[in-house]
């Protein structure tokens, strides 16, 4: 009985041995067995092995359903704590906000791994069933990383919750959610990322044994017809199982996108709302100039000192999903080059053909890892700068349209206004994109709602932050302008993406030295305008009353506003002024081709060539170049078209803008008022850089407008330079016709009649010259505009307007110079 006792307890060391083999596994079950471990704590694996099979266990699966059952009692009572009973010690609205984003996206991350637990179970026998094949020594390898990372990370967030939990002024019940929350996302992220690792060690494999087979290729030929006949069979079957193989792989990564795509958005959602809140409230608690120690209750505290471990712990968790799924995915492809290596040392047709097969087949199937659109992988991370986007973005030496408007282009996507993808130098609609496009104009139009309530109902009746009409003005001019370029830029981004695929098509005739010299002033202008719009807004901010930014939301939330409207009108107007300055350039290609033609012709008649010859190219030269310059002024056009009423909006803004802070600086100068809640001194900086970013940014529109229009006015006169150097009569009737063409296709940058030349910059000149000469400012007849009607409207009505409050609000100065002068007369 005793050496039966004996036997049975080195039949359960041997086989709990074999099923856990610390950072030495030898198959599928060791190397997952920590996480399969944890999962069934926590209730999302109901399943057992049994001899390489996965099987659905139903003790298992009761306990995953109580647990869930459970979960979901405790989760709706957390938030009802959170919005409703307000039991929350550290209360504030970015709190509110964090606790919610964090109990929905958690919530629905369990509810989906619930769900899902049947599908899961097929993949990962799918998995299982793939990874037979692999030897122990991969195993043993993928087991030192994936072992560490499941039993520290686990760990590691159970220390953290044990030192930290007890200190907060919370529910047990709502600590106890939390925590789960955070153990089985955490798991559910390793679960796929071990996945991901057993996958790329079978592409892996593959591309070794391709390796192998290439090798036995390269060996010495055999000398016998059948020892011909016998090793091209044998490669032949060879990569016929490996082509089944690589087949089957690729299916079960689609399955496994599948599976946890909606998991896999949710974290990445979660994860980047949790970054963002930790920085906001850790940077709070900087502006405050509180320490960790001080200030707050004791939940603030506890929140603060975790700063620092849950920022490291969402980023390198972020990085080890990335880094997993980066790899596969070269891993992966590694496969192609291999076999396209191979297929270039065999001469057998048969095996050639079964190459190009597998080619294709590797073509067919993209072994990318995403998650409903959102490709995870390094571009997910960061930016990182590779070959291809080296290409893209060549800073300061573009060699093409894509590489010259990268800078702009990508803004705008930050921004959501460029819901567009380039594929193959074709602009194509993103799917992603565009939803991005539409939550952000939602967002955007939301927001300008509020603040124009907050402006009018609240401020108005009581708060006293907008107590200045000019103020009010001022906001409500931006605000309204801000909003209808927004969505007229929302409206147009189908036209926007038909006129940048056309200006690309044109553009592509253009020389390198070209792009390069336009890069110079393109790149600069809108990286340096971007950085400079983003500190000076954010230097103002933190700049005003230090009571207004920590309690007042309403300013908070009309900022972010302001903020991302002032990027969004700039970057619209740099990406017009970028495609003139395209359409300028490729307006003087067509005019040093007709300088070139001239010098030709004058040296054939030099060299007395022949005449047929002669006239055959320049008739040649000169329809191909007709054609062109139809093509250029066809884009204007359209150009003038789509960028019309943001252009007219932009304009309007300007003259609006500058009135009032050559108004505000006035007021602040003379009377010594100041509308900002910030330092008179920093009041006067704010003023000066406003109105003359204001000048600078159109004073460059203007300049490109201008240059475009006199660069396209020059081709008519080198036109007639060479009627005048010609004898050929065909030469000379093909170039009046050129001369005609040109006269009825009228190159003017315009938004709406609104000519965008140097009469607007002169008129907003002349106009700014008349506000600041007070006596000037007072009278009907000064305020003359000599570039159009709507200018002289604009200009007018803001000037009266300002003149008409600064009476009403500033009566008590009069009342006060009044009652000086009869003092004087009394004495």
């Amino acid at each position: 009985m005793f050496n039966l006792l004996l036997k049975f307890q080195a039949f359960i060391s041997k086989k709990k041995g074999k099923i856990w083999q610390l950072f030495r596994a030898t198959d599928f079950e060791s190397l997952m067995y920590p996480c399969f471990t944890f999962c069934r704590i926590l209730g999302i694996f109901p399943y057992k092995i049994n001899a390489s099979t996965i099987k659905s266990c139903k003790l298992y699966y009761i306990l995953s359903t109580i647990i869930f059952c459970t979960f979901c009692v405790d989760e709706i009572l957390s938030i009802y704590d959170v919005n409703i009973s307000k039991n929350i010690a550290f209360r504030s609205v970015p709190r509110i906000l964090q606790l919610n984003c964090f109990h929905i996206f958690g919530g629905f991350i369990v509810a989906g791994t619930f769900i899902l637990s049947g599908p899961r179970m097929r993949l990962l026998q799918t998995i299982l069933n793939l990874s037979l094949r692999l030897p122990p020594e991969t195993y043993k390898n993928i087991s030192k990383l994936i072992h560490a990372k499941d039993i520290f990370g686990f760990f590691f967030l159970i220390t953290q919750a044990l030192i930290y939990f007890p200190n907060m002024q919370d529910s047990v019940f709502r600590l106890i959610v939390v925590q789960y929350i955070i153990l089985l996302v955490f798991q559910m992220d390793m679960l796929y990322m071990n996945c991901v690792c057993v996958l790329k060690a079978c592409f892996k494999q593959i591309n070794d044994n391709l390796m192998n087979l290439r090798r036995f290729v390269a060996h010495r030929e055999p000398y016998f017809f059948r020892e011909i006949y016998q090793k091209h069979l044998f490669l032949l079957m060879e990569l016929k199982a490996l082509e089944k193989q690589h087949l089957t792989i690729s299916s079960t990564v689609q399955m496994l996108t599948t599976i946890f795509s909606l998991q896999l958005l949710c974290t990445i959602i979660l994860t980047f709302i949790q970054i963002t809140f930790y920085l906001y409230f850790y940077l709070i608690r900087i502006q405050r100039g509180d320490s960790v120690n001080q200030g707050g209750n004791l939940e603030s505290q506890v929140y603060y000192k975790t700063f620092i471990t849950g920022i490291t712990y969402y980023i390198i968790k972020t990085i080890m999903l990335v880094w997993a799924c980066e790899t596969s995915k070269h891993q992966a492809m590694e496969i192609g080059v291999t076999v396209r290596n191979m297929f270039n040392s065999i001469s057998n047709k048969e095996i050639k053909y079964e190459l190009q097969l597998f080619s294709l087949q590797l073509m067919h199937r993209k072994n990318i890892f995403s998650a409903k659109g959102f490709i995870v992988d390094a571009t997910l991370l960061t930016a990182v700068i590779n070959d291809k986007m080296w290409k893209r973005w060549q800073l300061f030496h573009a060699t093409d349209f894509e590489s010259l408007m990268y800078p702009s282009f990508t803004f705008c996507y930050i921004l959501g206004i460029f819901p567009y993808k380039i594929n193959s130098s074709v602009f194509e609609t993103s799917t992603p994109r565009y939803i991005f496009s539409t939550i952000v104009i939602c967002v955007c139009i939301v927001s300008l709602l509020y603040s124009l309530y907050i402006l009018y109902i609240f401020d108005i009746f009581g708060s006293g932050y907008y107590q200045i009409i000019p103020k009010i003005l001022t906001y409500s001019c931006f605000n309204i302008l801000s909003g209808f370029i927004a969505i007229v830029t929302y409206i147009l981004s189908g036209p926007r993406m038909r006129l940048l695929q056309t200006i690309k098509e044109i553009s592509s005739k253009l020389p390198p030295e070209s792009y390069q010299k336009l890069s110079k002033l393109i790149h600069i202008k809108d990286l340096l305008g971007s950085f400079f719009l983003i500190i000076i807004q954010l230097s103002l901010y933190f700049n005003t009353s230090i009571h207004i930014i920590i309690f007042d939301y309403n300013m908070i939330i009309n900022q972010i506003f302001i903020l991302y409207a002032t990027q969004m009108i700039f970057h619209m107007d740099m990406l017009y002024m970028n495609c003139v300055c395209i359409l300028k350039a490729c307006f003087k290609r067509i005019n040093d081709n007709l300088g070139n033609i001239r010098e030709h012709t004058m040296d054939d008649k030099a060299h007395h060539l022949g005449q047929k010859q002669r006239s055959l190219f320049l008739l040649i030269e000169l329809k191909a170049l007709e054609k062109q310059y139809l093509m250029i002024s066809n884009i204007v056009q359209m150009l003038n078209m789509v960028f019309s009423l943001q252009l007219l909006a932009t304009i309007i803004m300007t003259f609006t803008q500058i009135t009032f802070m050559l108004y505000f600086y006035v007021l602040h100068w003379q009377m010594n008022i100041s509308i900002f809640h910030i330092d008179n001194y920093i009041c006067r900086i704010v003023l000066t850089i406003s109105t003359i970013y204001y000048f600078i940014k159109m004073v460059l529109m203007v300049w490109a407008c201008e240059t475009g229009k006199d660069q396209a006015l020059q081709i008519g006169t080198t036109v007639h330079d060479v009627l005048n150097s010609v004898d050929d009569n065909e030469i000379k009737w093909e170039l009046r016709l050129f001369s005609l063409q040109i006269m009825h296709r009228d190159n003017t940058f315009s938004a709406k009649s609104l000519t965008m030349d140097a009469t607007l910059l002169t008129a907003l000149q002349l106009f700014s010259l008349q506000i600041l000469h007070r006596d000037n400012t007072f009278s009907a007849k000064s305020l003359i505009m000599d570039a159009t009607l709507l200018t002289a409207i604009v200009g007018s009505v803001s000037t009266y307007l300002l003149i008409l409050i600064q009476f009403l609000k500033m009566k008590y100065y009069c009342d006060d110079e009044i009652a000086r002068n009869v003092t004087q007369i009394i004495h």
